[in-house]
């Protein structure tokens, strides 16, 4: 297993951002801020499933065309490959916990779908 995120790493998005809080060879533990407004791209993973559980806020969760409105206390489990999006149509942020378990663990390991065409790039 490839582990690269790190302790304490943090990038800011045009959704908004994420924090590390947790690292280990199997997994690592992200905070994620949904901007009021904002959504993640749809996206998809070859090497890593996420667990997602809502801790503030209200979004909407797009996996694989089904359509799952999540609020505090929400569970939500991404296998890979799962095409899936994030979506805060509310006026406050949301804030979500996020277990990723895999082979590889990466921000390379995201794979951005637009239409049906793919895109690789870090938004």
């Amino acid at each position: 297993m490839a582990n690269h995120y790190k302790k304490s790493e943090a990038a800011s998005r045009h959704w908004g951002s994420w924090e590390v809080i947790h690292v280990s060879a199997s997994h690592t533990v992200k905070i994620l801020v949904i901007l009021a407004g904002k959504s993640s791209s749809l996206q998809t993973h070859k090497h890593r499933d996420e667990h997602w559980l809502v801790t503030e806020g209200n979004v909407t969760v797009h996996v694989d065309g089904k359509v799952i409105h999540a609020k505090p206390g929400s569970y939500i489990f991404i296998q890979k490959e799962q095409k899936h999006r994030l979506i805060n149509e509310s006026c406050e942020p949301a804030t979500l916990v996020e277990v990723m378990l895999g082979t590889i663990l990466d921000e390379g390991d995201i794979l951005r779908h637009n239409g049906e065409h793919y895109q690789n790039d870090k938004q």
